[in-house]
């Protein structure tokens, strides 16, 4: 099994809490899976240097035009096989938007369970007027 030296993940941490560097989309990926980045190296089935080569690239987002040609660069780089790096990198942004839609959502007033209410209130009420 790939075990990080303590230095290593002290590198990975650091890199992980400045959203330019891919280590902050891999840590929130891992921490979503409840992994950490041993798990990950497992999972890019790559070493330790490729996996920090990999946390220190710029940051990008799914959704930019270039996104294949950006996560073909960077898996070059790295050394880190293309369609591994691309799933997880997908996954991460679906996970952040899917984090993102249920903070908004519990933000919210819950409109739906308010109209249920009301309507049940109404439909009361409708009934004592017709006795």
């Amino acid at each position: 099994m790939r075990n990080l030296a303590s230095h290593q993940v002290f590198l990975l941490r650091r890199a992980s809490q400045d959203d330019g560097y891919l280590a902050h989309v891999l840590w929130a990926y891992s921490l979503a899976k409840g992994k950490d980045w041993s798990d990950l190296l497992h999972e890019l089935d790559c070493d330790e240097q490729a996996l920090i080569k990999l946390a220190l690239c710029r940051n990008f987002k799914v959704t930019e035009s270039d996104f294949a040609e950006n996560v073909q660069k960077v898996a070059n780089f790295s050394s880190v096989d293309v369609m591994l790096l691309s799933n997880i990198l997908k996954r991460s942004a679906f996970l952040s938007n899917l984090k993102e839609t249920q903070s908004d959502e519990l933000s919210q007033p819950n409109i739906y369970l308010a109209a249920a209410r009301e309507k049940d209130s109404g439909a009361d009420s409708s009934n004592d007027d017709t006795l």
